[in-house]
């Protein structure tokens, strides 16, 4: 309608700019290209991988990075607390690096894309609709989460 595409183009500026200049933003630049698009994993995914994934895109979880900013802490000190690599606990640590996952890692996701984590590769897994692959990687984040959420003593 002439409506909605009026106060589209009314917030759309807004809205990239607010994006592009939050370092809070960052993933959701990498995950989301378009302003009105659905997202096609909703209806490929079940509601508790779904859960879990959603959690994880949207940076409403507890990775040190998540946690330490609602505690506003140094960057320097949201690190990973589950490994002695001394990184911070963000996203690309868990899901790249951290040598906790590195079997769940290697099973799950494409070989090529854990060698070399790229822009455009990260891109495209997390905005798969391929059903396999998207399912793997909902597990894989499901197990990230889990671990997180449950520290060993």
């Amino acid at each position: 309608s002439r409506i909605e595409t009026t106060l589209l183009s009314q917030f759309k500026p807004k809205w990239q700019s607010d994006v592009n200049n939050s370092s809070k933003c960052f993933y959701y630049r990498m995950y989301k290209t378009l302003i009105v698009s659905f997202e096609k994993y909703f209806d490929i995914i079940d509601d508790k991988l779904l859960r879990s994934f959603v959690i994880f895109r949207m940076c409403n979880n507890v990775l040190p990075i998540e946690k330490g900013c609602w505690l506003r802490q140094d960057i320097n000190n949201r690190k990973c607390t589950l490994c002695n690599t001394n990184e911070v606990g963000d996203k690309c640590h868990y899901t790249f690096k951290c040598p906790l996952f590195t079997e769940d890692r290697n099973s799950i996701l494409p070989t090529r894309l854990c060698r070399t984590p790229i822009m455009y590769t990260v891109h495209n897994l997390m905005n798969t609709v391929n059903k396999r692959k998207l399912l793997k990687l909902c597990k894989f984040i499901s197990i990230i989460l889990y671990h997180v959420n449950n520290p060993p003593d």
